[in-house]
């Protein structure tokens, strides 16, 4: 799933909205988008758009999603989910680190889109499975699964307006003297096909962080996303020249000089092997009942060995 964010420049001013989409997106064909438009997945300047002959202006601001065009091919397996939050519309999962979201290359069974039609066997009919965003196969932390069409429809409609918070702790490299904002666009890496950067023909991206804890080496932030992009806080991070502890991906240089950690801070830094990255918390309106849902998690077992030693060590 792909979500886009469009500006309406001033050359497509008072076309069809699917025209104006057609003309930015060119890797989406005209009837894919009539499709999204005719299932109330295009919304423009914050609203569900109803037709696709809606006329747009400049600086209209067009959302959408890419979905599936077929429902899930994968069999059922019975993997273990840690269900924090459950009801008849949705239910949220805190994904533990080493579990591939959804089946791919390499990894093609025993995900966690694999669980999800096992323990919700109608999310087979669904794009995804449900999945409503994902995490990278290291990351750990909170994700949201739609239980039927309506719940999908409406929650891909809340996080295309950016109405899900999404809140992680990322300790990244380095101390970082006070909290700011990342408005850097993303791309696929020129090269680097599995890697993502900053580039100005990227997609839009905007990753705000705060400073929750400082150590003599390393700080521990507060991070919250206006969008997702794949990789978008690891990209952000090493960005601004603060990457993510055990991102070999973005930094395979050292945690810190050898001489100025203890040798067990330094052992416990090496034994971690994957991005100190954790979707903590989220907070949204529920699709159906009138409520706010929030939840929180406890951070991982290894993420918190790490905290410690870099306590005992300051």
């Amino acid at each position: 799933m792909e979500s886009y964010e469009i500006t309406v420049p001033e050359s497509l001013n008072r076309k069809r909205l699917d025209a104006a989409i057609a003309s930015l997106c060119p890797d989406i064909s005209r009837v894919k988008i009539q499709k999204l438009i005719a299932q109330s997945h295009v919304s423009l300047n914050e609203n569900v758009a109803t037709s696709k002959r809606t006329v747009v202006h400049t600086d209209d601001q067009i959302h959408f999603q890419t979905l599936n065009e077929t429902s899930v091919y994968a069999e059922p397996q019975a993997i273990p989910l840690d269900v924090r939050y459950e009801d008849e519309s949705l239910m949220i999962i805190n994904k533990p680190a080493g579990l591939v979201v959804h089946p791919g290359a390499g990894n093609p069974d025993r995900t966690l889109l694999n669980g999800i039609i096992s323990i919700c066997p109608n999310n087979i009919a669904l794009p995804q499975a449900g999945l409503i965003h994902r995490l990278d196969k290291d990351t750990t932390g909170l994700l949201i699964i739609a239980k039927n069409e309506e719940s999908y429809f409406k929650l891909n409609q809340a996080m295309a307006k950016r109405q899900i918070k999404r809140t992680y702790l990322a300790l990244v490299k380095g101390i970082v003297h006070k909290g700011g904002t990342v408005d850097a666009a993303v791309a696929r890496h020129s090269k680097i096909r599995q890697k993502y950067m900053v580039h100005p023909t990227g997609r839009s991206a905007v990753t705000h962080y705060q400073v929750a804890e400082r150590f003599p080496h390393h700080t521990l932030l507060n991070v919250t996303l206006e969008t997702g992009r794949t990789h978008q806080i690891r990209v952000h991070m090493h960005h601004i020249q603060h990457p993510v502890v055990g991102d070999v991906v973005y930094h395979r240089g050292k945690h810190i000089k050898q001489s100025t950690l203890s040798n067990e801070t330094m052992a416990t830094l090496y034994a971690f092997k994957r991005q100190a990255l954790h979707a903590i918390s989220l907070s949204f309106a529920h699709p159906e009942l009138k409520k706010t849902i929030e939840v929180t998690c406890e951070l991982p077992k290894d993420f918190e060995e790490v905290l410690t030693q870099l306590r005992t060590s300051a």
